[in-house]
């Protein structure tokens, strides 16, 4: 009878941790440095500056807004994939990122530059589970700037190619 209620006693104490799936979407802009100042004739982004969470996320990203986000260079002709990070940020102790499995060329043009990829969003330091995602991001170079700007936008969508763009 005490080792029953010992048993019992350990097994309400025992919790388990139910993994969170990821929800919502997150736009980040910035600055792209590109291999050549050409955005038709691009390969790669060698390098983003000033890059943060913007407009209003939502889901599992709420309350990311303003975060400074990292962003590591890629290729696209020839594909540089996998990526292991392609972007991660942090806020409210959590850790926010990206990892790029594949990525193709949709549309190219010295004014505009649209990339297709797919990749798995992830959120570390809490009880979240790794989940597909999508994501559109969009390039343009303003008048008088060798550097185009880019915005990006990922959202969970299951099932379907991961759009995105430098």
């Amino acid at each position: 009878m005490a080792l029953a209620a010992v048993l019992l006693g350990s097994a309400l104490l025992c919790q388990q941790v139910q993994a969170i799936p990821i929800t919502g979407s997150v736009d980040m802009s910035g600055t792209a440095t590109l291999d050549n100042p050409l955005l038709g004739s691009a390969t790669q982004a060698t390098a983003f500056t000033g890059v943060t969470v913007g407009g209003t996320p939502t889901g599992s990203y709420v309350g990311t807004a303003g975060s400074i986000v990292t962003w590591n260079a890629f290729g696209w002709t020839p594909p540089s994939t996998p990526v292991g990070s392609l972007w991660s940020f942090v806020s409210g102790g959590l850790t926010y990122s990206f990892h790029l499995s594949t990525v193709s060329v949709a549309g190219q043009s010295d004014s505009f530059l649209n990339l297709l990829g797919t990749g798995t969003l992830s959120i570390s330091g809490g009880s979240y589970t790794d989940t597909q995602g999508t994501g559109v991001s969009r390039s343009a170079i303003p008048l008088r700037a060798h550097m185009p700007t880019f915005s990006s936008h990922s959202r969970i969508r299951r099932r379907l190619p991961f759009p995105m763009a430098v």
